[in-house]
């Protein structure tokens, strides 16, 4: 079984499940509700089902399939954003990565988030 790599770019992690919520600039979470998006995702581990990610982080911003040769999947990834802005590019996102394998199962967890 592969094994849960997490990459933490935060000042603290803690909280419960958050949503996100929609600003004039794109997506912005709160600080209370960012923790607990944070803590959500550090409780997931290698070999949780799809099903299980969506129901502790919800519904997924972008939930991608990698093909190959045709319509097999090879793997997917799961985003959800923290913060992503409009204008000001990629670099200034913050967010949550879930990668499957070919099974549907947690290979990986990457976080991009600071907390303050």
């Amino acid at each position: 079984m592969s094994r849960v790599i997490v990459m933490v770019f935060a000042l603290a992690v803690m909280g419960a499940l958050a949503q996100q919520v929609p600003t004039p600039s794109g997506v912005r979470l709160d600080p209370a509700a960012k923790r607990a998006l944070v803590e959500r995702a550090l409780s997931l581990r290698a070999g949780d089902t799809r099903e299980t990610v969506i129901e502790r982080l919800g519904k997924p911003a972008i939930d991608r399939a990698t093909t190959m040769s045709g319509s097999r999947v090879i793997s997917r990834s799961l985003k959800y954003y923290v913060q992503k802005s409009t204008s000001g590019g990629a670099a200034l996102d913050e967010y949550i990565d879930v990668y499957l394998d070919k099974n549907n199962r947690v290979d990986a967890v990457y976080l991009n988030v600071e907390l303050k």
